[in-house]
């Protein structure tokens, strides 16, 4: 198995008071060694919400228990607006 394409590290702004943030990446691929391409899926679906901090994203392969590749998601606060008296 080959992995051809992984998603990179994400980062980003959380975009809600709730300090959370939905996340694409785009898809990983793999193939098998004779070149056909494998069916996969990941920890956390595309899209998901993701609170502030860093996750591991780990995808995996159809058939595989070990994942193919990893990436992390880290999402920031929102910065805090200074009120000026």
């Amino acid at each position: 198995m080959d992995v051809l394409e992984c998603p990179s590290d994400v980062t980003l702004q959380a975009n809600s008071p709730l300090r959370r943030r939905a996340v694409h990446w785009p898809e990983p691929e793999f193939v098998a060694r004779d070149g056909t391409t494998l069916e996969w899926s990941c920890t956390k679906k595309n899209g998901s919400e993701f609170a502030t901090g860093s996750t591991k994203v780990d995808c995996f392969p159809a058939g595989m228990t070990a994942a193919g590749c990893s990436f992390i998601v880290s999402v920031v606060g929102t910065v805090q607006q200074s009120v000026v008296v």
